[in-house]
């Protein structure tokens, strides 16, 4: 964390005990924006409110995000720093940004007045309580509880964790329902087990209206094209649905993640304890840059780069792992793939070489994602050129480029940042994490 010369040592002195909790609010604003780079803090006498803003004439690729705070001796403070990223940000980004800034200045104004061990409230409630402050703000939908129902879910995936996997389905509609028998999302439920074995968010779901009253259970079902949104392809049915009502769809995983989808696309997904925000479009632009980095741009690579993200976004919730590689030239394949390994490799069965004949026959975007989904779930990587060929699955990567791979540890990230220098790399990790890499450079890092 960077501070302005002198203010670390100032604030500890104002903070006292509490400024270990500053210091980790403040951290909480980098992770939950991990793409941007973080001017110093600086802080200035002030009257003002939390929150972040765009900077004007930057472009809007400079974020400006305040703190406000005061003491119990009338004095008023803003904490001030800067948020830049090479791409303008966002509506979305921008609306997280300041919800975030906004629950945390609560918490840094209650702390400079009481003891911070007075105070429960910890990082994860605040970005907690920022997602629920988001999505209001982002779909207008303001009945239900969506604080209470993102701690719900919570709890049911910890005791997935204890016991057995438990997943769940709720769309929250815009509209409002009447109904004889009342019963409010998740107060009422909560410890029935009835409710948890009615919906898995995968075909079937509850439907909450717009003031959180549960009015009934629903079957899912897909609905349009999928391969207009992102997200990650079992949570089709879920997401089609709610998009159809102009509604908000939440889903629990059997691993105990919680999806938010909003209109069509995966809008909000927290796994591990940590909450993303998913930037679709700029993850998209970003794999079909790298693809282009060196070399003219091929036909069709917009959608290419599309349907490699779709399949690596398949593969991380799926938690399997996996690897692509999208070589520069189809001659760099002997470098990288043993040829006995290659798409109709004489060391492959009569079951694969039949299989390799029909995968010759088409492309990466002309697959079904399920298909490649699978494919991608075996040990080894699939390589394909930019044009989408399939030229190989299911392959162990020679590592013919050494630099830099002293300081990578797993076979998997070693294969991904040697056969980046041929191409570009999408790495997937059995812990969902995702990785783009080209030349030794990672260019993109959910």
């Amino acid at each position: 964390m960077k501070y302005q010369k002198g203010l670390r040592r100032s604030l500890k002195h104002h903070f006292s005990n509490g400024f270990i909790r500053l210091n980790e609010l403040l951290q909480t604003i980098h992770s939950t924006l991990p793409h941007t780079k973080h001017s110093q803090w600086q802080r200035v006498e002030g009257i003002g409110q939390s929150g972040a803003r765009l900077k004007g004439g930057t472009n809007n690729k400079v974020l400006s995000v305040t703190l406000a705070y005061s003491r119990e001796n009338g004095k008023s403070f803003l904490l001030k720093s800067e948020l830049t990223k090479g791409r303008a940000f966002g509506k979305y980004e921008r609306t997280f940004a300041g919800c975030v800034t906004r629950e945390i200045g609560k918490v840094v104004n209650a702390i400079s007045r009481a003891a911070p061990d007075d105070l429960l409230i910890g990082s994860q409630d605040v970005l907690d309580a920022a997602v629920a402050d988001f999505l209001t703000e982002v779909t207008r939908i303001d009945g239900p509880d969506l604080l209470k129902t993102i701690r719900y879910l919570k709890d049911l995936a910890q005791e997935s964790y204890e016991s057995k996997s438990i997943t769940y389905g709720a769309i929250l509609s815009p509209r409002r329902e009447t109904k004889k028998n009342v019963a409010n999302f998740p107060q009422d439920v909560i410890d029935q087990k009835r409710f948890q074995a009615l919906t898995d968010g995968y075909k079937t779901a509850l439907m909450l209206d717009r003031t959180g009253k549960i009015i009934r259970v629903i079957s899912l079902r897909s609905e349009g094209e999928i391969g207009e949104h992102f997200r990650p392809v079992w949570l089709d049915p879920l997401a089609d649905s709610a998009r159809a009502r102009k509604a908000v769809g939440i889903a629990l995983t059997r691993t105990g993640a919680i999806l938010v989808a909003w209109q069509g696309n995966l809008l909000l997904s927290l796994r591990l304890g940590k909450w993303i925000l998913w930037y679709h479009s700029e993850n998209v632009q970003i794999i079909r840059e790298g693809l282009t980095r060196r070399g003219r741009e091929p036909r069709d690579i917009g959608r290419l780069a599309a349907r490699l993200y779709r399949c690596a976004l398949d593969v991380s919730f799926r938690r399997t792992g996996g690897l692509f590689v999208a070589l520069r030239s189809p001659r760099k394949l002997d470098k990288l793939v043993p040829k006995p390994e290659q798409l109709s490799g004489t060391r492959r069965t009569i079951g694969d070489r039949a299989l390799g004949e029909w995968l010759a026959s088409n492309t990466i975007v002309g697959l079904d994602r399920e298909v490649l989904s699978d494919l991608a779930a075996l040990d080894g990587a699939i390589v394909c050129d930019r044009a989408g060929a399939l030229l190989s699955y299911g392959s162990v990567l020679l590592l013919p480029k050494a630099k830099g791979l002293g300081k990578i540890e797993g076979s998997r990230s070693r294969a991904a940042h040697s056969a980046s220098f041929f191409g570009l790399s999408i790495k997937v990790s059995s812990d969902g994490g995702i990785d783009v890499i080209e030349s030794g450079e990672k260019l993109l890092s959910l």
